[in-house]
């Protein structure tokens, strides 16, 4: 972990390495490794999908989240903080703690470029805490940000196809002790997000998936599949004629 090889103040430490074999060298440099090492390796990360503007028009409409935090103690820009998370999350992050992690790797100019704060008596950009991740992510109005995030997703790609399905959300229980359930709408091949509202209490995914439907904007000409739980003439009627969209269940 870098945290280990480098001190808060950015020196590096002084490592000292004895290798274990005597072919260590010349097995590292080859252009494959031996066989029994790939178990070992780790995959190398998807490059980022985003091109040309795109980020920074993400940056701006995570600049539509409208702050909900103190003024005392604030430091970093909420929209930053959001920029940095989704960074981590497509350099593969799967919870907070190794966002931070990732985060907590980035350069000077890396930072700069994420708008994160800048402590004068250091002189040094700073990126955001675990703590710090971990309260704007769970402090933001989830209803608010999915609609924020899907509109960007949609201003950027004509949407071919879509799909809605629910999920019960893992360890997620509501304030009543109930497991949460989510309908979810992602477009096909890239797994956008466009939009998604929780099931509640005393129906089912199948009336909250019409539901969704209204959220979302005209789908003229987009197929959207569905499981075969949602095959009903009032869900049909929904997708054709009311939103223009073809349908397709599974």
């Amino acid at each position: 972990m870098r945290r280990d090889f480098y001190d808060d103040s950015g020196t590096p430490k002084q490592l000292l390495v004895k290798a274990l074999r005597a072919d260590a060298c010349a097995q590292l440099c080859a252009e494959r490794w031996p066989e029994h090492w790939h178990c070992h390796e780790r995959p190398v990360l998807a490059a980022n999908p985003l091109r040309g503007q795109e980020p920074y028009s993400l940056f701006q409409a995570f600049q539509q989240v409208p702050e909900f935090r103190g003024a005392h103690g604030r430091r970093h820009l909420l929209a930053a903080v959001l920029a940095c998370a989704t960074c981590a999350m497509l350099a593969g992050a799967e919870g907070i703690g190794e966002m931070a992690e990732i985060v907590g790797g980035f350069d000077q100019r890396q930072l700069r470029l994420l708008r994160c704060w800048y402590n004068r008596r250091t002189k040094r950009r700073v990126a955001p805490s675990e703590n710090t991740l971990r309260r704007v992510l769970g402090g933001i109005d989830p209803a608010r940000f999915d609609r924020i995030v899907g509109d960007w997703v949609r201003a950027h790609g004509r949407l071919a196809a879509l799909a809605i399905d629910g999920k019960t959300l893992k360890a997620c229980l509501d304030a009543e002790g109930r497991q949460t359930t989510l309908v979810a709408a992602v477009a096909h091949g890239d797994g956008a997000p466009l939009a998604q509202i929780p099931v509640p209490p005393g129906t089912n995914e199948t009336a909250t998936a019409r539901e969704l439907l209204d959220v979302l904007p005209p789908l003229d000409g987009a197929l959207a599949t569905f499981d075969a739980a949602h095959t009903n003439g009032e869900t049909a009627r929904k997708v054709l004629l009311e939103k223009g969209a073809t349908t397709c269940c599974r």
